[in-house]
């Protein structure tokens, strides 16, 4: 594509070049996908598509005069759906009612929703694999539900995560609107397609110049859809990818070896109707977030659930499904391309053989007596003194916590009673809850629902510029204690698990302190506590442990 860059559109010998090598693109998806007929359209990815298939329908319902109605997604759909599914009825200004459809705890659509719906739904979007899970959706069976009574019902399914690892052949199944993106098989990202069955309803959501025979404004992105066209070419010869034998094997390996690092860790999904490329995983006790922290830093890239709407970290996907809160908001996606070399498998045990070393170490490192608050989000917390673990305020997580790390599973436990004073903090009455007193330095926190910082809210702190930073400052690294151990950062004079940042705030004695973590909002939320707690000065780095680069 270096040499071959001209403009599809264009009439010189480049442009027609271009245009040559999209039809030829075109043709190889064409014949992967068995869609000898209907459109094929370039896009810049899923979403695109179906924004475009949403607002193709809408528009022909309203030109037919219908604008009430279900609008049918399944629970579990990626949140572009349901998102472009209200946008369009907003902008429209029609009556329609967007409408989830719950899905079993093995994450199939409730068919019997469907049913009773039938008669009035004028869309139905499902996908054909989900993108946290890997459970496979069985289309045949809405399918013959749908077309017994409703041929004409507008079906819109997101395929991005089937491409490559399952058949999937328009030509056998009636899939009105299908879309697709490349770099879920190791092709570019901003770059998809869509599928629009022949007579499906159509409107262009962009107008421009014509291109795509008028169905999408604007200059194709040329590299992109050629590359898309190379992997269909090479999944028409059959070759490049591994078979579902060695994908099995590889994922069954890797759950094992999993296990063995976290023996308490639960599958969020079953297997046996999963695509073998995605396991989603939760261990009791772990947030989403420390969990993809430390894989991190293993050099494994794993993926947290979608954001809710308050910003903690939780799977819809997981609550649609009926999981348990903690496997919500501890889930995480390990997922793998189905091309599996030697070279990359060896890599991903070694990184595991390094993080169950990690965790080994932490686990085995002294305690420290101090306070403790390993639940950011409530006042659950407890005071470790002498060998004994002295609950503050207790709590189903706080005990979670607690059984998680071997070091405080056998610990002795009693309540506090007020005004008792132990490691040098006194527990007293609040306003409203609890107020942690160190004597020596004065400094206290008041510790009642809601008042601890979250993780994504908007912390008080000032943005620390790197050449105002010193080596000989008082430093915090507030990452989690494996990422820590894993990936040291040799400038940093102090590393402060997550649990006693509280006591640190009680107990620091510098005016001015530079704290880091990972990506910052940790770190700001950290500069937040510090604040509360009086220290005059708390800076955090933009961007987390990348500002060090220049200090």
């Amino acid at each position: 594509m270096l040499n071959r860059y001209g403009n599809p559109s264009s009439g010189h010998v480049l442009g027609l070049d271009a245009k040559l090598q999209l039809d030829q693109a075109r043709a190889q998806l064409r014949k992967l996908l068995s869609a000898e007929t209907g459109q094929l359209i370039f896009t810049s990815g899923a979403t695109e598509g179906i924004n475009t298939s949403v607002l193709s329908v809408l528009t022909d319902l309203r030109r037919r005069g219908i604008e009430t109605g279900y609008l049918l997604y399944s629970a579990t759909e990626h949140k572009a759906v349901p998102e472009a599914l209200g946008h369009w009825v907003r902008v429209l200004g029609m009556g329609f009612e967007v409408k989830a459809i719950p899905v079993s705890p093995e994450g199939q659509v409730d068919l019997q929703f469907i049913r009773d719906h039938l008669p009035t739904t004028r869309m139905l979007c499902t996908m054909a694999v989900n993108n946290e899970t890997g459970l496979l959706t069985d289309l045949r069976a809405i399918e013959s539900l749908i077309r017994a009574d409703r041929p004409d019902l507008p079906w819109l399914v997101d395929c991005v995560q089937v491409l490559g690892k399952l058949p999937i052949q328009f030509s056998d199944i009636s899939i009105d609107y299908a879309c697709f993106s490349a770099h879920k098989l190791y092709g570019p990202k901003g770059a998809g397609l869509l599928f629009v069955r022949q007579g499906a309803a159509f409107a262009a959501l962009q107008a421009g110049g014509g291109q795509e025979s008028g169905q999408r404004g604007g200059t194709e992105n040329v590299a992109g859809a050629v590359a898309l066209g190379w992997i269909a070419e090479q999944l028409n010869a059959g070759k490049v990818f591994s078979d579902r034998e060695a994908l099995v094997g590889f994922r069954d390996s890797l759950l094992s070896r999993l296990r063995a690092i976290f023996p308490n860790l639960e599958v969020n999904h079953p297997l046996h109707k999963s695509v073998p490329t995605t396991l989603n995983i939760s261990v009791p006790g772990y947030r989403s977030a420390e969990l993809v922290s430390m894989f991190d830093a293993a050099g494994i890239r794993v993926s947290a659930g979608s954001a809710c709407s308050t910003g903690r970290p939780r799977s819809f996907v997981l609550d649609a499904m009926g999981r348990p809160g903690w496997a919500s908001e501890g889930a995480v996606r390990v997922s793998f391309g189905p091309l599996l070399t030697p070279a990359w498998q060896v890599a991903v045990f070694a990184a595991l053989e390094r993080l169950a070393a990690a965790i080994e170490k932490v686990q085995s490192a002294p305690l420290v007596d101090g306070l403790y608050v390993p639940v950011p989000e409530s006042s659950a917390c407890f005071i470790l003194a002498d060998g004994e673990a002295v609950i503050v305020h207790d709590s189903p997580e706080l005990q979670v916590w607690l059984r998680r790390d071997t070091r405080f599973a056998a610990l002795p436990q009693r309540s506090v009673t007020m005004d008792e004073t132990l490691c040098g903090l006194r527990v007293v009455d609040a306003a409203c809850g609890l107020r942690i007193l160190n004597e020596s330095t004065g400094r206290a926190l008041e510790l009642c629902e809601g008042s601890i910082p979250n993780f994504a809210a908007s912390a008080v702190g000032e943005v620390a510029p790197c050449h105002e930073l010193h080596v000989a400052d008082q430093w915090l690294d507030v990452r989690h204690p494996v990422e820590c151990e894993l990936t040291p950062l040799p400038t940093l004079s102090k590393n402060l698990p997550l649990a006693l940042w509280w006591d640190y705030a009680l107990r620091v004695e510098s005016e001015v302190c530079h704290v880091v973590c990972r990506t910052q909002g940790r770190s700001k939320a950290c500069c937040e506590l510090l604040s509360q707690a009086g220290v005059a000065a708390a800076h955090y780095l933009q961007g987390g442990v990348a500002g060090l680069a220049d200090v």
